[in-house]
């Protein structure tokens, strides 16, 4: 392994009582999210992510819906223009 391959992370975490928040601070790159909870079913959230060597900022959003059994989950990554889209339901 060279010194070159290696990295370092520091995490943050942060937590209310309707939300949470983590911050990032690596090799390479700088990171924030927020994940916040809108009414009893919703939670909604998103991440930016700023690379050091490319001066890059990438976005990403998500949406989670849960009712009772049912969930849904989505999730867009603007960098790449990409829609995950995820159902999932407990028996």
């Amino acid at each position: 392994m060279k010194p070159s391959d290696t990295q370092a992370m520091l995490d943050l975490d942060v937590e209310g009582d309707d939300w949470n928040s983590s911050f990032r601070l690596g090799t390479g790159q700088i990171s924030a999210n927020l994940m916040q909870t809108i009414g009893n079913n919703w939670v909604l959230g998103f991440e930016t992510m700023y690379l050091l060597e490319r001066r890059m900022t990438l976005l990403s959003y998500a949406a989670r819906y849960n009712k009772q059994r049912h969930h849904l989950f989505a999730q867009y990554v603007a960098p790449i223009d990409s829609l995950t889209l995820a159902y999932s339901m407990q028996i």
